[in-house]
Parts: structure tokens; sequence; C-alpha cells
């Protein structure tokens, strides 16, 4: 089921995705793909509540964020040169 209050939410899973990729360009090259993914659970991102290091709770669990890609009120997203760059480069 998909709604306004469960389901897919469309900010945190591309939030993820630019940050496990900027992630996984900062590590060694050749390096592992099993070493990557423990880097990354045992870094900020891999935390369950990082997402909150970019968007104030009411933000990123309001349903304009669920339904779709907003901009983080709090940190520019990893790559991110600011704020408003996530959500324009990743609409196109």
């Amino acid at each position: 089921m998909n709604d306004d209050t469960q389901g897919y939410h469309a900010t945190v899973t591309q939030l993820y995705i630019c940050g496990l990729t900027w992630f996984a360009a900062t590590r060694p090259p050749g390096e592992a793909l099993v070493a990557t993914v423990n880097a990354a659970l045992a870094a900020a991102i891999g935390r369950r509540d990082w997402p909150l290091a970019h968007y104030s709770r009411e933000r990123l669990f309001s349903v304009e964020a669920r339904r779709a890609l907003i901009a983080p009120d709090r940190a520019p997203w990893p790559g991110a040169t600011n704020p408003d760059q996530a959500s324009s480069s990743m609409s196109q």
C-alpha cells in the first residue's frame, strides 16, 4: 500500500541513492563491494537517523516529502553545493 502515511517515500529514497552513490565514490578504487557496504554501515550515512542531518523531522516526514523529492532545510545533500541543488538536479 502506498498513501500519505505509508509506503514509498520519495525524498528518503532519493537521498539515500544520492548519498550512497557519493559515499561509494569516496572509497578506494577497486575496493571490494562488501568492504564498501561495511564502511557505509559503520559511517554516519549508515545510521537510521542520517536523513535528519539534512532535513528537519517535520519536513522529512511531511506528505509533500513522501510524495515528491523536496529540497533539504538543514544541510545540503552530500556532493551538493547548495540545499536546492539536490532537488533540482534529481528531478530533471
